[in-house]
């Protein structure tokens, strides 16, 4: 995963907001998904993405959204594992 100048400058913050605000909201509807909070979660996320230029977030979230539209579960439940994957990657870039 490819990150500007200023996408590593704003990486505190971008992992700070994914933990506190966006990690919160997947923990609830990994729990129980409705498929219109998923839909509100993939639109937050493609807001957030596009806000920070964040491409491969936008992907995700994009596809996740077609996949909840399509009413595909299998498909919902795998794409939503991925979310805490990809916020780990961000926290270790931190690290470097």
């Amino acid at each position: 995963m490819a990150l500007s100048r200023k996408q590593k400058g704003l990486l505190p913050e971008i992992v700070e907001a994914l933990d506190t605000i966006h990690l919160l909201r997947w923990e609830q509807i990994n729990s129980i998904i409705v498929i219109d909070d998923v839909i509100d979660f993939c639109n937050d996320l493609i807001e957030f993405g596009n806000k920070y230029g964040l491409r491969h977030l936008l992907q995700y979230a994009e596809n996740l959204k077609d996949c909840t539209e399509s009413y595909e579960v299998d498909k919902i439940k795998s794409n939503l594992k991925v979310f805490p994957e990809y916020l780990e990657k961000l926290r270790g870039m931190i690290k470097k």
